[in-house]
């Protein structure tokens, strides 16, 4: 409604010829005079495409021929099935060609009308937002009179305005965004067409076969000569739009201009109803309340219904008016908001172009590291908008509640319920007159709560339009910090160090020991210990009794390690005890610096110094809580040492460094931080610098002294239990890396290095606090062992009591237990410690450094190469971003099949009835699947899809499968042996000569160790083609036969009775199938029996036939019957003697 206005007074103003319109039409001429000569050459370029296209038109079927040719095929009869279906594929795609080229054409005549009629287009559209002029005040004031409900009305109309120019503006703001990267993409696809036309002209040059059909020859070319047409007129669309680019996005520009003008003026004219609106509604509930309470003001001392009413009354329209005051409120901080927004929406737009058109360069990173500090704090934004959401609720159910109260009573029953309660002498006309002041006050009552109502809708309303304006402004908050975050880390943030930057360093210790600074400082302290003087002095008394009582705490941390050890005393929270202490020992000086932090923070009149002391101060003592708490934990009997067994000579070295560390460490951490916070980039580069570089090398030699081989961490068995595996990684990682950010920072990339160290820094500290909560975790495992086996070795003891008979005695009371070994405990819950703690630490690094993975996009824009996608038609570009993904996932893989089938078999496997067999093929089968899947993810990362691959595969499995046939054999037959599962891990198996019991299964051999514990290591096609026995796959019950001999002198009958008797009692013997005995043999001198029995596993065999025949043996003996021995006849014969 407004716009029509201001577009009618346009119209009587006609265009202003002000000087700023002259510059632009002069500037616009000389752009396009000194583009002139491309234009030009681009005239020519498009003139030769033209010519071409023109030519080629020459020899084109039209589109009324290929509809007649695709209606003579459909009415055809008589024709093979498969050409008649070629036929009418060829000439449906040419036809769909030539629509192809017909849009492509359009396209084109619609850009070279756009460069034709743009200049003129962006002049109006200039001269229209000149026009606009904003005088909210005035067009509100026509409503001045108008009452809430007419106000309410104009006010959702004008809303529904400017909502509908907002998402106008959004959608410009979009297109304009797209423009912008439309020249790359529109080169690249320029790039793409040409391929293809190329190709289609070698395939016209083809010769067709000569046993073709000529008609399919007809049809193909038709197909390949109207897609050569389409692809002409793409490359003139294309090169159209190219040429057109700039004049559009002018244009875009221009309209973009004119909306956002418009959007500012109509939100200005809202804001104006609105707080007519507002005005009004508490006009109106002011003069309900007073009118109400005049009339009553006689009566309401006497009648007490009169009085509650009154004051009912007066606190509804107290309340009318505190929420209007709160709308208000809301208001002005939309209003807040929005303004941030648009300034933010603007500053993102601006660094975007400067990025594009200087680039990277040095002379753009200290405005964007100056844009990057002062961006607002995006996290605060939101959780606000969450608070907002609840105070929407609330808001919600008191205007629902309201609703409910009035229509709970009607006024007339509201009003006799009151007069009900009047005293019984009340005289008629003191009746009616109290009547018909209470139902004024009730009707001014329900007046009251309808405005609630309706105000409480209205404050709904703008806490919705708040909260989306706050989610906006997060949403564009983080896109900026992502795009400064991605620019500022690839930036040289300063000149490389040279002598000038040394002189810099004098001029920063000159303005850092200044007295005035540290005067400024010291008052600011005094200022806000005055403002709030309480949490201060509170911080105080408490760090002045930590330091009084250093010395019992110092004695309980001594007495917290004496149950140690101790089966009967000792208990985890013990530990817990000793990290409570060890934290009260560290807090008093971290605690102080931080007291002093706030102080300087508070909200005041604070001055930029000041508050980057603060600042400054509140990083010093995060450091210093950090290093001191280790130096605390690893204090001469403390709980690194006395509980999680780090070892006395490694928490020595380790104390010793993080003493001196700590002294440096924390006026380094003051310096760099301060002059972070300082507005002048001098002391930043300079002294900041400096310290930086310093506190970099003190971090290497921290490193070096804790790592290196001849008296670091683990240097003997007095050394760290852990990590001793990783020294030859973490000793050059830990040296080398501080001192190449140190030489980063001197180079000028200041910036890049702090962000790195940082984080470098908060690295180290989760990796050191994830070993002291896998050490606490240890810790309470132990004692819960040392717990069990007491108790175990007591029952044990109790039991020998109980049994003794000979009165000796037995001390039941054993004071140490044996120390159980860290390897006792369960396999199963170590895995599944290394697991969380795994993942811990992966989401505390990711937490760590995901605020830096933006910065890696730059990398996207490195093309290593570019190549056809699978379908043949659309060029693709692999990046430097895609081949590290492709490295990142190919390394994810190998770590995953590692450890996540170990993962499942802890989680899930264990958990489930499934034999160790199962468990184990299902875990072998899920490790090939990951594998399989994260090759060929990565493969399609730098641009190998499926079906390419599937065809080297094909390749290589008929190459490989001739010169490697026993490997795929060995390879296939252990996919059979997982899948059918003739043999499980733990079966028994006999496979040619040898058997043994399965251990492992392999892609290409099976591991099986024999009774002599030596491992056999056996193909798996042996186990496809030749024998196998597996004495354990469905039934581990074995017969056992026992043969035996006897004097023939004894009775079959004794022998049968005797034997099975001794067969049945035996408990491993299994009564079905039941034992069974047969007189088998007659031999010289003897009687053979054989003894059959089945037991139920095949480990029972040996030690069941030694018991048997032991039993048998006995039996024998008990009974007089004899086991004859083989017998052999020596005849001896006299040989004759020589004579002499």
């Amino acid at each position: 409604m407004i716009y029509a206005k201001r577009m009618m007074q346009l119209q009587t103003q006609g265009l202003r010829g002000s000087s700023r319109l002259l510059l632009r039409i002069v500037a616009l001429t000389l752009m396009l005079l000194l583009l002139a000569p491309w234009s030009l050459a681009s005239a020519q370029s498009g003139t030769t495409a033209s010519t071409q296209a023109s030519t080629d038109e020459a020899g084109t079927p039209d589109a009324e021929t290929l509809r007649s040719q695709i209606q003579a095929l459909e009415g055809a009869e008589g024709l093979d099935p498969e050409l008649h279906k070629r036929l009418l594929d060829y000439y449906r795609q040419a036809l769909e060609h030539l629509a192809d080229a017909e849009r492509y054409a359009t396209t084109r005549s619609q850009y070279q009308q756009t460069v034709q009629q743009a200049p003129a287009e962006v002049k109006n559209l200039e001269a229209q937002t000149q026009g606009i002029e904003a005088t909210p005040e005035e067009d509100a004031a026509r409503y001045q009179n108008a009452s809430l409900n007419e106000l309410e009305q104009v006010l959702a109309r004008e809303k529904g305005e400017l909502a509908a120019l907002e998402s106008r503006l959004s959608e410009l703001e979009s297109q304009i965004r797209s423009l912008r990267g439309r020249p790359q993409r529109a080169r690249d696809e320029l790039d793409q067409v040409k391929q293809q036309r190329s190709a289609i002209e070698t395939a016209l040059q083809e010769t067709p076969p000569a046993d073709q059909d000529s008609r399919i020859e007809d049809a193909r070319r038709a197909a390949l000569l109207t897609e050569r047409l389409a692809l002409n007129r793409h490359v003139l669309m294309l090169e159209q739009e190219l040429l057109s680019h700039d004049a559009r996005l002018a244009l875009a520009t221009a309209r973009r201009n004119l909306l956002a003008r418009q959007t500012e003026v109509q939100r200005a004219f809202v804001q104006e109803l609105q707080a007519l609106a507002n005005a009004a509604s508490r006009a109106e509930a002011a003069a309900a309340a007073s009118t109400a309470a005049r009339a009553a003001e006689g009566l309401a001392a006497q009648i007490p219904a009169l009085g509650e009413a009154v004051a009912e009354n007066a606190r509804l329209g107290q309340q009318l008016d505190a929420l209007i005051s709160q709308i208000e409120e809301v208001q002005l901080r939309q209003r807040e908001v929005s303004q941030n927004l648009q300034s933010v929406r603007s500053a993102f737009d601006n660094t975007r172009q400067q990025l594009e058109i200087a680039g990277l360069s040095e002379a753009l990173g200290e405005a964007l590291r100056r844009e990057r500090l002062h961006l607002p704090p995006g996290r605060e934004i939101a959780l606000r908008a969450e608070e907002r959401n609840e105070q929407m609720a609330e808001a919600a159910l008191r205007q629902f509640q309201l609703a409910q109260t009035e229509d709970s009573l009607t006024l007339k029953t509201q009003v006799e319920a009151a007069i009900s309660e009047l005293p019984a002498d009340v005289s008629p006309e003191l009746e009616a007159a109290v009547r018909n002041q209470l139902r004024q006050l009730l009707e001014d009552r329900q007046e009251l709560q309808e405005k609630l109502a309706i105000n409480y809708g209205r404050y709904v309303d703008v806490l919705s339009e708040l909260v989306r304006d706050e989610n906006e402004l997060t949403e564009q908050i983080q896109q900026y910090r992502e795009l400064l975050d991605e620019s500022l880390f690839w930036i040289a943030s300063a000149p490389a160090a040279d002598l000038d930057w040394l002189r810099s360093i004098g001029l920063s210790l000159s303005w850092l020991l200044d007295t005035e600074l540290w005067l400024e400082v010291a008052s600011r302290l005094v200022k806000g210990f005055v403002a709030e003087p309480i949490p201060p002095l509170a911080t105080l008394i408490g760090i002045l009794l930590l330091l009084r009582n250093r010395t019992q705490l110092r004695e309980s941390l001594e007495a917290s390690r004496t149950a140690i050890g101790d089966p009967v005393h000792d208990r985890f929270s013990s530990t817990l005890r000793a990290l409570l202490i060890t934290l009260l020992l560290t807090l008093p000086y971290p605690a102080l610096v931080a007291m002093l932090a706030w102080i300087l923070t508070v909200p005041g009149e604070s001055t930029t110094t000041s508050e980057a002391a603060g600042l400054a101060l509140r990083a010093v003592a995060g450091v210093a809580l950090a290093l001191e708490g280790a130096r605390q934990m690893c204090r001469p009997g403390g709980v690194a040492e006395s509980h999680l067994r780090w070892g006395y000579h490694a928490c020595r070295v380790l104390r010793r460094n993080l003493t001196w560390l700590l002294i440096v460490a924390l006026p380094l951490a003051f310096v760099i931080s301060f002059t972070e916070w300082v507005p002048e980039e001098t002391y930043r580069n300079g002294l900041g610098r400096l310290g930086f570089v310093l506190g970099s090398c003190a971090m290497a030699v921290f490193a070096h002294r804790l790592l290196r081989p001849e008296y670091g961490l683990w240097h003997d068995d007095e050394g760290l239990p852990w990590g001793l595996s990783l020294r030859p990684l973490l000793y050059p990682i830990t040296i080398g890396a501080p001192l190449l950010l140190a030489l980063l920072a001197l180079s000028g990339y200041y910036y890049t290095a702090l962000q790195l160290e940082s984080r470098m820094f908060t690295t180290g500290g989760v990796l050191v606090g994830a070993a002291v909560m896998i050490g606490l975790i240890l810790r309470s495992i132990r004692v819960a062992e040392r717990r069990l086996t007491q108790r175990r070795l007591e029952r044990e003891v109790s039991r020998e009591l109980e049994a003794a008979e000979d009165g000796e005695a037995v001390d039941p009371y054993l004071h140490k237990a044996a120390e159980p070994d860290l390897r006792m405990v369960d396999e199963h819950t170590r895995s599944l410690l290394r697991v969380v703690a795994g993942v811990a630490i992966v989401i505390g690094l990711w937490l760590i450094w995901s605020d830096l993975l933006p910065a890696l996009n730059v990398l996207n824009e490195v093309v290593l190469w570019r190549q056809l996608g699978a379908d043949g038609t659309e060029m693709f570009s692999v990046t430097l971003v895609d081949v590290l993904t492709a490295l990142v996932l190919i390394s994810m893989t190998m770590l995953a099949a590692r450890n996540l089938p170990g993962v499942l078999e802890i989680t899930v496997l264990s958990r489930l009835a499934v034999d160790p067999g199962n468990r184990y093929a299902i875990t072998t089968i899920s490790r090939y699947f990951i594998v399989g899947v994260g090759i060929i993810v990565a493969l399609g990362f730098i641009g190998v899809s499926w079906g390419q691959a599937q065809w080297l595969i094909a390749a290589l499995g008929v190459g490989l499968g001739f010169g490697l046939q026993e490997i795929f054999a060995n390879f296939i037959s252990g996919l059979i042996l997982l899948f059918e599962r003739p043999i499980r891990v733990g079966d028994t198996v006999t496979v040619g000569q040898q058997t043994g019991r399965v251990t492992r299964i392999r892609i290409r051999a099976t591991t099986i160790t024999d009774w002599d514990r030596k491992e056999l290591i056996i193909p798996n096609k042996m186990f496809i083609t030749d024998q196998l026995i597996n004495w354990t796959l469905s039934d581990a019950v074995t017969r056992l036969v026992i043969p035996f001999n006897v004097g023939p002198e004894t009775d079959p009958k004794l022998i049968r009775d005797l034997v099975l008797a001794i067969a049945r009692k035996h408990p491993k013997v299994l009564d079905d199938p039941e034992p069974s005995l047969f007189f088998t043999e007659m031999l010289p001198g003897a009687q053979r029996f054989t003894l059959y029995v089945h037991v139920p596993e095949l480990g029972d065999r040996l030690s069941t036939q030694h018991e048997l025949l032991d039993s048998i043996r006995t039996a024998f003996r008990e009974q007089g019957i004899r086991i004859p021995y083989p017998q052999q006849d020596v005849h001896i014969r006299s040989m004759p003697q020589d004579d002499p």
